[in-house]
């Protein structure tokens, strides 16, 4: 079996390789990348970390999680999310059942989603 391939994305228009591999977080049904100092020159955002929501996960079986393209992702349950290795390890302690309460910035500013994991 072929490993996917990088994908080329212009986003804030800043060029953007993205390993599919390593940014599909299937668990949270995201496409997510870590914030770069480049991109976050080209935000306001409030937070200056966290994981940027690229794209969803449509195919994937998941719980509407209301996450949207162009969220970033500061925290996870109360923990701070800086990169996508601290959302996978966080989203790989939950269990099928448990609450889940994210903290996004959109450009409308702060909020939440909540959800539970399935």
């Amino acid at each position: 079996m072929s490993r996917p391939s990088n994908i080329e994305i212009t986003w804030m228009s800043c060029s953007i390789t993205i390993n599919p591999e390593n940014s599909l977080r299937a668990t949270a049904g995201i496409l997510g990348m870590d914030l770069t100092t480049e991109i976050q020159a080209k935000l306001t955002l409030r937070i200056p970390s966290g994981v940027i929501v690229v794209g969803r996960a449509a195919d994937l079986i998941m719980p509407d999680t209301g996450l949207q393209a162009g969220d970033v992702i500061h925290q996870l349950n109360m923990t701070s999310i800086d990169t996508l290795e601290t959302l996978r390890a966080t989203v790989e302690k939950l269990k099928p059942g448990d609450p889940v309460v994210i903290q996004v910035e959109r450009s409308d500013g702060l909020s939440y989603v909540a959800f539970e994991m399935e």
